[in-house]
């Protein structure tokens, strides 16, 4: 599967690039697609810990209404980096939060695997697990978010997934479509 190129509903063509084998889109391009879609909007930015060797950046991105004195949305994220990963490490720890508050609102959030993926440093609480059916298969449905198309990932029983295969909504795309 290859991957090049993501259109915008506005037509804006955005590069992906390979990531440990996923497709991802680097925050500049993200942007771009987030100010074509909420005209007003804000960004703040601030740093609880801003050290020679650390940074900690939190970033707060809000979408205002057409005049501007209502909150649509609003996504705040953070990251840490450290001088001995990155030399610049408080430009990349506010890059990767601001990337991370874009991806929470829906803005590449599909290409932002690398941003959100917590490996083996779990943020939740453990909980018990549940043994799925023994068969399962993965199902793919495309679906449009923010007026542009996406895929939506799922593991359903070999069943629920015949049946969601055979009721597709409109706008929806099959998965060659999309890339």
């Amino acid at each position: 599967m290859k991957y090049e190129v993501f259109t915008t509903k506005k037509g804006t063509q955005l590069p992906l690039m390979n990531l440990k084998g996923k497709p991802y889109m680097q925050v500049a391009h993200r942007l771009v697609w987030f100010t074509e879609d909420a005209p007003n909007y804000s960004f703040t930015s601030s740093f609880p810990v801003l050290s020679a060797d650390e940074t900690v950046a939190h970033v707060t991105v809000t979408i205002l209404s057409e005049d501007g004195l209502k909150i649509v949305k609003q996504a705040t994220a953070t990251k840490r980096e450290n001088k001995k990963d990155f030399a610049d490490h408080t430009e990349k720890a506010e890059t990767g939060a601001l990337g991370r508050a874009l991806a929470i609102l829906g803005y590449g959030t599909q290409f932002a695997i690398a941003d959100l993926e917590e490996g083996d440093r779990l943020a939740d609480s453990p909980v018990a697990t549940v043994d799925a059916p023994a068969k399962t298969q993965a199902t793919q449905q495309a679906t449009t978010t923010n007026g542009a198309t996406t895929s939506d990932f799922t593991l359903a029983p070999a069943a629920a997934a015949k049946k969601s295969a055979s009721a597709k909504k409109p706008n929806t795309k099959s998965n060659e479509d999309l890339f």
